[in-house]
C-alpha cells in the first residue's frame, strides 16, 4: 500500500497503491515550519545569499525542470477592507471570512464581499476571534475568546449578529463548518473531564455529542449534501487517531489507516462519499490519502518528501493540500537560508519548503501548484486549503517574505 517515495515530479502517481483536526489543525504546522531561524539575523540577506551560493557548489545539480505555462491567476486576499486579513473560508458566491489584525496583537473575525464591504463580526471580550466558514445565506461560524481566553463557538448572521452556540459542558468549544441542512459541526470540551467531542448543532436541538472511536478526543470537520460528515478521533487505549465518517443512522465509522497501529485523519468529503486526509506509514512519514466510496484507502504519495496532507476535494475529484518537497522542511541552517531567500525574493533556489498541491484522482496525476503560476509572481505557495466546483483554490504562501492568503483562479482551459 505504500506510495512512491520518488514524488510526483519523477512519478506522477500513474500507478498509486491500493477530505484544517481539519485544515485549521495544520495552521500550527505552517507557523512552525515558516519560522525564520535565529541565525538569520547574523548576516541578514547577505548571509542568505552567500549561503545559497555555497549550497550551489556542494549540492548535486538537479535535472532540468519543464517550465509550464501559468494555469492560475493569483488574487491576493491579505488586505481586504484596508486591513491585514487571513482568509479561512469562502462560499463560492463572493463572501470571504477569516481573521484580521487588531491593535496590540489582537485578532478579530470578519466577513467580506465586494458589494457589502468589510464587516467586523465582534467578539466575546477576549483577545482573539476567527471565522472559519460562511454559507450562502451569509451566516458565519467560528470561535471567539471569552475574557478569560477560553474559545467559545459562535454563529453570526446579518439580522441577529454574534451568538454563542453553547458547549457540551466544558469551558471551550469551536465551530468549523455548516451542514447543508443549517446545522453546525465542531468540537467542544465535555463536562467534568479533559475530553473533547465532535458535535452537531442545530437551532432546534442544540448541541449533540457525536461520540468518539473510544478515546477522549474527537472533532467533526465537514458534511456533504447526503448528511455524511467526516472528522478525526482518538482510539480507545491508544495514543493514535483515526479518521471517521458519521451519519445519523450509523453513527461513527472508523475509516482505518494504511497500516495497522498507525494513525490517520479525515479532513474532507465530497458528494460521492469520497474522503481525503492523511495516514502514517511510519513514525516519520505521513502521506495524503483518499478513501473511495467503498471505503478502500489509497496512498496519494508526496511531492518528493516524506509528509503530505490532503485537505479537501470537489465533486470533480480534484484534491488539494500540501506536501514536503524532496528532503523536507528542515535540513540544516544553510538549506533553510536558501529556502528563506526564496521566500524573500520569490525565486526558489531550492525546493525544500512545503508546497501546495493539486491531485486529479481521475487521471492519477498530481502537480506542485507552484509550477502552474507565473514564475515572476513573487509567490511561494505553501498550502492549498480549499477548492470549489469551478476549480478556484484558496491557498496560502509567502509573497516576498510575508505569509499571505490568496485565490488561485483557473485561466481559460486550465483545470
Amino acid at each position: 500500500l505504500r506510495g512512491s517515495r520518488q514524488g510526483w515530479d519523477n512519478n506522477p502517481l500513474g500507478n498509486p497503491s491500493a477530505n484544517g483536526r481539519a485544515a485549521h489543525w495544520e495552521n500550527r504546522i505552517v507557523a512552525e515550519h515558516s519560522t525564520i531561524p535565529p541565525l538569520w539575523a547574523i548576516g541578514g540577506v547577505g548571509f542568505l545569499l552567500v549561503a545559497a551560493i555555497l549550497i550551489s557548489f556542494f549540492l548535486p545539480a538537479s535535472s532540468p525542470k519543464t517550465i509550464l505555462a501559468p494555469a492560475y491567476r493569483i488574487v491576493d486576499l491579505s488586505e481586504l477592507g484596508g486591513k491585514k486579513t487571513k482568509v479561512c473560508g469562502f462560499n463560492g458566491v463572493g463572501d470571504l471570512v477569516g481573521e484580521f489584525d487588531q491593535p496590540k496583537g489582537k485578532k478579530g473575525a470578519f466577513l467580506w464581499n465586494s458589494e457589502e464591504g468589510f464587516t467586523e463580526l465582534g467578539g466575546f471580550g477576549g483577545s482573539q476571534s476567527r471565522a472559519y466558514s460562511v454559507d450562502k445565506n451569509r451566516q458565519v461560524v467560528g470561535h471567539s475568546q471569552s475574557p478569560d481566553n477560553h474559545k467559545r463557538a459562535f454563529i453570526w448572521d446579518p439580522e441577529r449578529g454574534l451568538r454563542e452556540i453553547g458547549d457540551l459542558g466544558g469551558e471551550t468549544s469551536d465551530a468549523f463548518s455548516f451542514t447543508p441542512f443549517g446545522g453546525v459541526l465542531g468540537e467542544s470540551a465535555t463536562d467534568g473531564t479533559s475530553g473533547v467531542r465532535a458535535y452537531l448543532w442545530t437551532e432546534e436541538a442544540g448541541m449533540k455529542n457525536l461520540g468518539s472511536l473510544g478515546g477522549d478526543f474527537s472533532t467533526a470537520n465537514v458534511m456533504n449534501e447526503k448528511g455524511e460528515a467526516v472528522g478525526t478521533s482518538l482510539l480507545k487505549d491508544r495514543a493514535q487517531t483515526h479518521g471517521f465518517i458519521w451519519t445519523a443512522t450509523s453513527g461513527l465509522e472508523d475509516l482505518g489507516s494504511l497500516l495497522p497501529e498507525f494513525a490517520s485523519t479525515a479532513n474532507g468529503i465530497n458528494n460521492h462519499r469520497v474522503v481525503v486526509g492523511s495516514a502514517e506509514l511510519d513514525k516519520n512519514e505521513t502521506h495524503a490519502v483518499l478513501w473511495d466510496a467503498s471505503g478502500e484507502i489509497h496512498d496519494l504519495g508526496t511531492l518528493g518528501g516524506t509528509v503530505s496532507q490532503g485537505y479537501t476535494l470537489n465533486d470533480s475529484m480534484m484534491v488539494v493540500g500540501w506536501s514536503e518537497t524532496h528532503e523536507g522542511f528542515q535540513n540544516h541552517v544553510f538549506l533553510r537560508a536558501a529556502e528563506l531567500w526564496g521566500d524573500l525574493t520569490g525565486h526558489r533556489l531550492l525546493e525544500k519548503t512545503p508546497h501546495a498541491f493539486l491531485y486529479d484522482w481521475k487521471s492519477k496525476q498530481g502537480i506542485d501548484l507552484n509550477d502552474r503560476i507565473d514564475t515572476e509572481s513573487g509567490w511561494v505557495l505553501l498550502r492549498a486549503l480549499g477548492i470549489d466546483p469551478e476549480g478556484r483554490i484558496l491557498a496560502d504562501g509567502f509573497h516576498q517574505g510575508t505569509l499571505r492568503t490568496c485565490f488561485l483562479i483557473p485561466e481559460s482551459g486550465a483545470r
